[in-house]
């Protein structure tokens, strides 16, 4: 859980991310948007657990060890002449609880676990 007063931060500069990840004290989880038609979701879910956790990308476990990559991708993915995919799911990664929308909702609980989000 977090335990600091912070509303908001910037994203880790150490690494090239692509999302703006905010903290939210109603949730006491981190929360960002992303667009499913222009990146993945698994993408937006490892970028937005190092913005929360505030660790490189790169030092993160892989995130297909708990999670099917290719699988959570497709299941949010946009396609063509279709309208956004409905739905959410929730798994837990690199000590977080994560929670993704197909609307590009993603919250990314520290410390927490799947019964949380």
């Amino acid at each position: 859980m977090h335990s600091g007063n912070d509303v908001a931060f910037e994203p880790l500069q150490t690494a090239d991310l692509a999302v703006d990840v905010e903290y939210d004290p109603e949730a006491d989880a981190y929360r960002t948007d992303f667009d499913p038609a222009e990146r993945s979701t698994s993408e937006a879910v490892v970028e937005a657990v190092a913005a929360a956790t505030r660790t490189d990308v790169l030092s993160l476990p892989p995130l297909h060890s708990v999670v099917d990559a290719d699988a959570l991708d497709g299941l949010f993915a946009a396609i063509p002449g279709e309208r956004l995919r409905f739905g959410r799911t929730a798994f837990e990664y690199a000590g977080c609880a994560i929670s993704v929308s197909g609307s590009g909702d993603l919250l990314v609980e520290v410390d927490g676990t799947v019964e949380d989000v």
